[in-house]
């Protein structure tokens, strides 16, 4: 069985702090098919779009753990639990 992996990693030390930040790619055998997976490591992250640069929207934007989405078109949705 075939698999393959991507990863980018670049970090800091300040201090004695290590900072980092990264990606990484891998598709791998999953029954009988193959599944991929992509992954973030950072702080801050963000979808953009725009071609007029210093002028770009956000589409999304994750910042502390919480995802902000300037629109939204949702297909089928429910919520089990909900905070207003």
């Amino acid at each position: 069985t075939a698999k393959a992996s991507y990863t980018l990693n670049m970090g800091i030390v300040r201090n004695g702090v290590k900072y980092n930040t990264g990606f990484g790619m891998s598709i791998e055998p999953s029954g009988n098919s193959y599944k991929s997976t992509v992954v973030f490591a950072a702080d801050q992250f963000g979808i953009y779009s725009g071609s007029d640069p210093g002028n770009y929207t956000a589409a999304f934007f994750v910042y502390n753990g919480q995802v902000f989405i300037r629109d939204a078109l949702i297909q089928d949705g429910s919520i089990s639990n909900a905070k207003i």
